[in-house]
């Protein structure tokens, strides 16, 4: 019995140890971790997918929940010292491709739109960690809220997919 739990427990340390090694592998390499941004974009957006944001109430409790569910990790990454972080926010506001443009036309570079994409999906977060229906809570567009983080995390995906 204790040998198996042993067994189990280096099992389990172990796994742990080597995706950390891997991460920080990935951390310092930009085009880690450009691939890694789009599979977590992926990953969100096929949560949101999964949703019927365009046809449901506003607050529907499947939105709520979805909005915990959302992943950043990876985007926080983006924002973080260190030289693969700097060689990707370099790379992605270097890109020819189509620009983002904000309410007033002006061009908004790449680490601003992911920037923004995160503060969205941490904000939504929170508001659903918060007791619903409060009082001196306003009303939570969830719907709303998911419909703008899935077409923001849509376009980026589009513009900083690595072409294969």
């Amino acid at each position: 019995m204790i040998i198996d739990t042993a067994k189990a427990f280096a099992s389990v340390f172990g796994g742990l140890y080597e995706r950390y090694r891997q991460w920080i592998d990935a951390r310092n390499d930009a085009e880690a971790l450009t691939k890694l941004v789009c599979l977590e974009l992926r990953r969100n957006l096929a949560l949101l997918d999964a949703l019927r944001i365009d046809d449901a109430p506003e607050d529907s409790e499947a939105f709520l929940e979805a909005s915990k569910l959302l992943e950043t990790e990876v985007l926080e990454q983006i924002f973080l010292p260190g030289k693969g972080s700097a060689k990707l926010r370099e790379s992605l506001d270097g890109q020819d491709k189509d620009d983002d443009e904000d309410d007033d036309g002006d061009s908004v570079p790449m680490t601003n739109h992911l920037m923004r994409l995160y503060v969205r999906i941490i904000a939504v977060q929170k508001l659903a960690a918060l007791p619903q229906g409060a009082q001196g809570l306003r009303k939570i567009r969830y719907g709303q809220r998911l419909r703008h983080i899935r077409a923001r995390a849509a376009e980026a995906l589009q513009r900083i997919e690595p072409e294969e």
